[in-house]
């Protein structure tokens, strides 16, 4: 137990030392892909972020992977993130990518210290460990919106066969109860939720709109 306590105040003040955020804005330039430009724009437009926002937060991420608390210590040794920065061939990889693009973004003094310190680190230029967040992050969502996707085409169809039930049980209700009787009223506006819910999940999986609660 004593260990474990000692292991958790190191990495409490290790941690807490490192985050002394500074998020005064700077103008710095950055030779990427015409490509990851792209990426760059369509991940903050995503997430409606700025680019300034996309590099705090991932710099974020990149210091807890590296400094993990005590206790997930196994889980971060798989991190993909890790993972893939330790692949040289992965970065050779990004060596051979044509970056010609030079583009000038406002970020963090903190995030700007932290991508030259990291790319340092994984022996990597900075702008080729730019290039190569951008892409990683692009990967990552594409997965994740991917596996999203899958659910939501279960979901579709357990709300699909749930639907045809309450219709009928609507119509049920309809020949029991008089028209304007509560039960009766509540239970078709439970309908017309399911049904709305129903084509917004139809439309997200045919041309990917994302679902808005405010319209269900």
């Amino acid at each position: 137990m004593i260990e474990d306590m000692g292991k958790l105040d190191k990495f409490s003040e290790d941690f807490l030392s490192r985050l002394s955020w500074n998020k005064k804005s700077l103008r710095t330039t950055f030779k990427l892909s015409q490509e990851a430009t792209e990426m760059l724009a369509s991940l903050t437009e995503a997430e409606g972020s700025t680019v300034k926002d996309f590099f705090d937060n991932f710099c974020l991420a990149l210091l807890f992977a590296e400094t993990p608390p005590p206790w997930e210590l196994k889980e971060q040794e798989n991190d993909p993130l890790l993972t893939t920065l330790k692949d040289e061939n992965r970065k050779a990889e990004f060596s051979k990518i044509d970056r010609q693009v030079r583009k000038t973004y406002v970020i963090s003094q903190t995030a700007l210290t932290m991508l030259a310190r990291s790319a340092k680190q994984y022996n990597m230029s900075r702008d080729a460990f730019v290039e190569y967040i951008v892409r990683f992050s692009r990967e990552l969502l594409d997965k994740q919106r991917e596996e999203t996707r899958k659910k939501h085409v279960e979901a579709f169809e357990i709300i699909k066969s749930r639907s045809a039930e309450l219709e009928n049980s609507l119509e049920e209700l309809k020949r029991l109860l008089d028209e304007g009787d509560p039960i009766r009223e509540r239970f078709g506006t439970v309908c017309i939720v399911l049904d709305n819910l129903y084509s917004a999940i139809e439309k997200e999986l045919k041309d990917g709109t994302p679902i808005n609660p405010n319209d269900l």
